[in-house]
């Protein structure tokens, strides 16, 4: 049997970097995605010190459009699969949007939207998650910012991003139930 691991993209720093803490703290092992290859390997090795599964670091910018390609070979070459895929990683741009920098926020969307759709909607091909919905116990979890909702003074990219991750959620949640796997 493939070993199975948690792939917590957004790992090296604040809430990706504690869930990454969480899972291998209960004994499972972790794979850390971040463009910030020193933070993921300084996380590494206090996982590792504290007596975990040596983590797998995947560093890897979200805004590529090869990432999930990316992170799905080094999955590959690792010999593992997903049980866990923790879709944490995003940021957000605050103002108006015809003030802000055209291309970041296209990096936003990028990252948000195209990234977080790859890694969760690939699944009969993906190594990410081969055949999640016929996979039983398999879970995936969307992590949103209450500030970009609507009403809110983000930008609309912002809000459009951060709407779209619920989105995506709620459309995966209902493709998984039938298989016996969550959404959160």
């Amino acid at each position: 049997m493939t070993e199975r691991v948690t792939l917590i993209t957004g790992a090296s720093a604040g809430i990706g970097t504690e869930l990454a803490r969480v899972f291998a703290s209960n004994g499972h092992r972790v794979a850390l995605v971040a463009r910030r290859a020193e933070r993921l390997q300084a996380l590494a090795a206090e996982l590792g010190a504290k007596g975990s599964a040596a983590p797998i670091v995947i560093p890897c910018d979200l805004q590529q459009t090869d990432a999930g390609d990316r992170i799905a070979q080094a999955l590959t070459e690792a010999g593992v699969e997903v049980e866990y895929l923790v879709n944490n990683a995003g940021f957000g741009l605050f103002g108006l949007a015809v003030t802000r920098d055209r291309a970041d926020q296209l990096d936003m969307i990028n990252v948000n939207i195209r990234a977080l759709t790859d890694l969760t909607l690939d699944l009969p091909s993906s190594a990410i998650t081969p055949a999640l919905p016929a996979a039983s116990g398999r879970s995936i979890l969307f992590n949103s910012a209450l500030y970009g909702r609507p009403g809110k003074r983000a930008s609309k990219p912002r809000t459009s991003s951060t709407m779209r991750v619920t989105v995506c959620g709620r459309v995966t949640s209902d493709t998984m139930i039938a298989a016996d796997a969550s959404v959160t």
